[in-house]
Order: structure tokens, then C-alpha cells, then sequence
């Protein structure tokens, strides 16, 4: 993993081997650090061509509602059509715990429902891995054909 930023509200990093963004939210974030950090992850999957992104939740804190109608009013919108010519996968580890899980269930749910069967929730990184390669393990063996 190459490690593009590391702050300590979160870590965004790009795995070159299976092409995801992998973006880690820790604790509680500001609305600032919350934009920034989606903003450059953004950026970054732009430079690298790249549509899969893990995002680990585990050990978030809180984030204001406003933080999150941004990101689904704002960012999704904005990173629908940055990559519209790129398959987009999204693969998430959600938070353990039960205040933090539910709000962004609520989230998620509507991320779902412009991303449809490009996102899922996973209990394990491993899985999600698994997952967020399949499409270019597929590539790989088509183009070898």
C-alpha cells in the first residue's frame, strides 16, 4: 500500500497490486478534515485511473449530519460523473459501534442507491479485497485469452 495521506482523523491509501483506494476515518472529524480527506481521495483515484474504493469505518468517531448530506448531495454526485467512464466499486467496513453504525447506515443506504450492485458492506478487509479485485482479476483472464 502506498500511504497518500496520514492525518489523525484518517489514512488515504492506494493499493497499485489490486487498484482500490483504500480511505481509513478515525475518531471524531471536522467538517473541514471530513471534505478534505473525501476531496483528495477523489483526486487521487483520478490520477491513478481508479474507481474501487475501500472505505474502513471501524474506528470512526463522530461526524456531523451536515458533513454527510455533502458528501451524498455533493461529492457523490461530483464523483459520478469525474468517473463515469470508470467501473466503480465500493466496498465498506462499517463502524462496531452502535451510535456511529446507524447514522451511517442511513448514509450508505442512499450511496447504495446510485451505486447499486457496485457497493457492499463486509465484515472483514480480506473479503472486501476479494471483492474490490474480482473485476480485474476477470480483466486479466479475458485479455490472456
Amino acid at each position: 500500500m502506498n500511504t497518500l495521506l496520514e492525518k489523525e482523523y484518517g489514512k488515504l491509501e492506494y493499493n497499485a497490486e489490486n487498484h482500490f483506494i483504500k480511505l481509513t476515518l478515525i475518531g471524531n472529524i471536522s467538517d473541514e478534515d471530513y471534505k478534505y480527506i473525501w476531496n483528495l481521495s477523489l483526486e487521487e483515484a483520478q490520477k491513478v485511473n481508479c474507481g474501487n474504493v475501500l472505505i474502513d469505518q471501524r474506528k470512526i468517531g463522530f461526524v456531523k449530519m451536515m458533513s454527510r448530506a455533502w458528501l451524498i448531495l455533493k461529492w457523490m454526485p461530483k464523483s459520478k460523473q469525474t468517473a463515469k467512464d470508470i467501473e466503480q466499486k465500493l466496498a465498506v467496513l462499517p463502524s462496531t459501534h452502535i451510535a456511529y453504525r446507524t447514522g451511517l447506515t442511513y448514509l450508505l443506504d442512499s450511496v447504495k442507491k446510485v451505486l447499486g450492485n457496485g457497493f457492499k458492506f463486509f465484515e472483514n478487509e480480506e473479503d472486501a479485497i476479494s471483492w474490490l479485485s474480482l473485476v480485474k482479476k476477470e480483466q486479466e483472464v479475458e485479455n490472456n485469452v
